[in-house]
């Protein structure tokens, strides 16, 4: 007979595969919809520069030469993450009260140190402020990004290990991170 602790191990595992698994499954089809022709067009200066700054190109293309403002923008249409429909309006609010002004008239270096003081301010302790756009806005970024081709095959290093993820594989200093079924949805 298994023990109580055993099997609530078991259901949580199987919670949080569903709930993964969920996330993964909407990731990728808010993804298949990027190309969409009424989203194709559709630029916001802000968003494109947050994404930027988040995950700018490096040896491999950062955020928005993946498309990930294209994916915001869907992920914000479709409610992922609870992202509310004027998300991108409450974070440009935010910003120009950051910089006590106009956000994106600044110049470069003071939009990023009011931007990275935000940031900090947005996520005290660990944890995000409740009802700021920023930090959802951010949570977009990262799970459009790591579950782009790109994100997912090309800045991470896949090793396949079915089940719980165990960090025993070898790892050098300057290596890519491991990803696994959980990385950036989780």
């Amino acid at each position: 007979m298994k023990k109580y602790s055993e099997t609530a191990a078991t259901l949580k595992g199987r919670r949080g595969f569903i709930i993964g698994a969920g996330a993964t499954v909407t990731a990728a089809g808010i993804w298949s919809m990027t190309g969409i022709a009424a989203f194709a067009g559709t630029s916001n200066s802000l968003l494109d520069y947050v994404c930027d700054q988040t995950i700018p190109d490096t040896d491999t293309p950062g955020a928005v030469a993946v498309g990930v403002p294209r994916f915001v923008q869907l992920a914000i249409s479709r409610g992922l993450l609870g992202a509310k429909s004027n998300l991108l309006e409450s974070l440009t609010t935010e910003l120009d009260t950051a910089a006590r002004g106009k956000f994106m008239a600044l110049p470069a270096d003071a939009r990023l140190q009011v931007l990275a003081r935000h940031d900090a301010d947005s996520f005290e302790r660990g944890r995000s402020k409740p009802g700021r756009a920023w930090p959802t806005v951010k949570r977009l970024v990262i799970v459009g990004y790591y579950t782009s081709e790109v994100g997912g095959s090309r800045e991470l290093r896949y090793v396949l290990d079915p089940g719980e993820f165990k960090p025993d594989v070898p790892y050098a200093s300057g290596d890519r991170a491991y990803s696994n079924d959980w990385f950036g949805v989780m």
